[in-house]
């Protein structure tokens, strides 16, 4: 019966769940103005899954800032109530991965935070892939360091002596640029988060020019 319809399509969209979760928080949480719109895209594999449940899982983790009563149920509906324009994409556009999901937080003015995450291997792990148009592989879990920085000689060693000086240890690094001497995006993956200080400490770097810890 329709039961055992529902539990095979959240069977099938289960593992995708936990990462449009992940990525619905990346976004929400590296805007840098007021969300008008949220446009989500699928591509590849993933257009054969249920698009409702993985749009609701992603407003799930993009408003849960927002409101603490969120959940899987009434994730779109709260969107709307916020005023939050949804557009939902079914794209049949190649990518470089099988399967691809695209969240494009957009502001008023038109510019826009945009997050790519896919699923790899046979655990099917979360991974983002790109962030605003940059590619990076990154694990989204715990506390992300995420600096826009102009690309200059010695920033990544600077930013990783002022972690170290208060004590907290660094897992994991991504680097991603799009030509030398631009602007660079660096991810750090920490064990611990960031006191505000040593966030001061790295914004006071010249070359910064964004720098924000993402919790998830």
């Amino acid at each position: 019966g329709l039961g055992d319809v529902y539990k095979r399509q959240i069977e099938k969209v289960g593992p995708y769940l936990e990462l449009c979760t992940q990525m619905g928080s990346m976004a929400h949480q590296l805007a840098l103005d007021k969300v008008e719109k949220v446009k989500i895209t699928y591509f590849g594999k993933i257009l054969d899954l249920d698009a409702n449940s993985l749009s609701r899982g992603i407003f799930k983790g993009f408003l849960k800032d927002v409101s603490s009563n969120v959940n899987f149920v009434n994730a779109l509906v709260l969107a709307e109530r916020l005023g939050i324009a949804v557009e939902i994409v079914k794209s049949t556009e190649e990518t470089d991965y099988t399967e691809l999901i695209r969240i494009e937080a957009i502001y008023a003015n038109g510019e826009k935070v945009s997050v790519d995450g896919t699923l790899i291997g046979k655990g099917k792990s979360s991974r983002i892939v790109n962030i605003n148009g940059r590619d990076i592989e990154v694990d989204p879990k715990g506390s992300l360091l995420v600096i826009a920085n102009h690309d200059e000689f010695g920033i990544v060693g600077q930013i990783g002596s002022i972690i170290g000086k208060h004590k907290v240890n660094i897992a994991g690094m991504s680097l991603s640029r799009n030509e030398v001497g631009g602007v660079a995006l660096n991810i750090a993956s920490l064990d611990t988060p960031l006191s505000d200080e040593a966030m001061k400490e790295i914004l006071s770097i010249e070359a910064i020019k964004q720098a924000k810890v993402v919790n998830l």
